[in-house]
């Protein structure tokens, strides 16, 4: 099997009532997808969606992993529509994770190479604390807008 090239954590941060249709999460997931083509759209990796059920609306049992899936799947679906080209990334949903440090703690296994955590911008500096201590700073940031 192909070594993955890089491993990236994607934090959620809630269930929105429709991810598909929600402006603040596509523009979040929207700069991650974006900085992961650019850099490794023929290149196997690996993309932890991370985030347990924080779901507020009944019958209560999404979480913000399967939630952020549905948006890739989506994405990755017009992307490869309109180029033609598949897209080499396996997709690990982490659906128990309910706090930062519980999201970096699950990622900590799968994390290998080249390493990228992503999480929106209100935890961004917590999140870079928490996994330079964890990670021994073999950790990419790319400062999300």
């Amino acid at each position: 099997m192909k070594e993955k090239v890089f491993s990236a954590l994607v934090c959620g941060y809630g269930v929105p009532k429709n991810i598909l249709n929600d402006k603040n999460y596509h523009t979040y997931l929207t700069q991650i997808f974006n900085f992961l083509f650019d850099r490794f759209a023929n290149t196997s990796g690996t993309v932890v969606l991370s985030g347990g059920a924080t779901d507020c609306f009944p019958p209560f049992k999404r979480t913000e992993a399967r939630e952020m899936k549905k948006w890739f799947d989506q994405k990755i679906r017009i992307v490869q529509k309109e180029t033609g080209q598949k897209i080499p990334w396996a997709f690990i949903l982490d659906n128990k994770a309910l706090s930062t440090v519980e999201n970096i703690l699950y990622f900590k296994p799968l994390a290998k190479n080249k390493i990228f955590i992503f999480a929106e911008k209100t935890r961004a500096e917590r999140i870079k604390k928490i996994s330079k201590k964890i990670f021994k700073n073999k950790v990419n940031y790319h400062r999300l807008r």
